[in-house]
Parts: C-alpha cells; sequence; structure tokens
C-alpha cells in the first residue's frame, strides 16, 4: 500500500519519518491496550466507534480483518500505522521476554520444570507445581490464623 492510497481524511494526521515509519499524529492513548503500559497507541472515529489506528491501516492494506489477533510492530514504533511495518500474530508470540522466560530450566526459586513439575499457566508463562502447592499451602495455613484469631477475640 502507497501513502498515495491512505483516505485523505486521515493522511493529514501521519508524518513520514525517515526510517519509513508513518508516524500517527492524530488522536493517541497513554495506555496500551489496558495492559498498563504506558506505549502510546493511535486511535481514530471510524462509524461512530473508536478503533486502533495501526489495526484499521492493516485492514485497509491486507483486506483482513485482525479480530482478535495482535497487530505487532516490526520497527517496535507504537504509534506507526505503515502497513508495511505490521504484521498480525498471536499475542503469546509477540514478548520476547515470555520466550526468553519459557527457556529456562528451573523456577526462580530452583525447582526443576521436569518430570510433571510444571504446567503453562492461562497467562501462556510455565509455572511450578511445587512452587503453586507451597502458596496454597501459606494461603491455607493463614487463612486458619485468621479465623483462629476472630474466634478468639
Amino acid at each position: 500500500m502507497d501513502f498515495m492510497d491512505v483516505p485523505q481524511e486521515y493522511a493529514d494526521r501521519i508524518r513520514i519519518a525517515d526510517n519509513g515509519c508513518w508516524i500517527w499524529t492524530g488522536w493517541y492513548s497513554g495506555v496500551h491496550g489496558g495492559t498498563g503500559s504506558k506505549a502510546p497507541c493511535g486511535l481514530l472515529k471510524r462509524d461512530k466507534r473508536v478503533i486502533r489506528a495501526n489495526r484499521y491501516f492493516y485492514e485497509l492494506a491486507t483486506g483482513i480483518n485482525p479480530g482478535r489477533l495482535h497487530i505487532r510492530h516490526r520497527c517496535d514504533n507504537t504509534l506507526c500505522v505503515n502497513p508495511d511495518h505490521l504484521e498480525c500474530n498471536l499475542q503469546r508470540s509477540q514478548n520476547p521476554k515470555r520466550a526468553k522466560r519459557n527457556e529456562r530450566d528451573a523456577c526462580p526459586h530452583g525447582h526443576p520444570y521436569a518430570g510433571g513439575n510444571a504446567y503453562i499457566g492461562p497467562n501462556g508463562y510455565r509455572r511450578c507445581r511445587a512452587c503453586n502447592r507451597a502458596r496454597y499451602h501459606e494461603r491455607k495455613r493463614l487463612e486458619q490464623l485468621q479465623q483462629l484469631q476472630q474466634e478468639t477475640a
């Protein structure tokens, strides 16, 4: 997709950088996707709805609605809306820190991930069963202690 193909209503909100990024200069949010990240995310109004600018330009260029899939910026600039710099992928494959974390042989407390001691949690991270068991027993112990204190008070 060429810059000439961008609808005129949005073309004046884009600044072309030296590295080829199309920087969105229109409305943007300071919190990216509700994750607490401070990375800005370009926003625009389309059919009386507020949508992310990168999703709109990805769909405009490819004709593919990304749905719930994640739009990743190859240039690592969250305000870039250049379709050549955007790719659609699953959220879990987005984060290189997560991939590196899953390569470890043991949990932070030293329990090995081998022998059925590991499982994948709902957030996509590998979890340690031994640590999970220890947290459960500690929580139960504290609950019993609180109950005992309430009974004596």
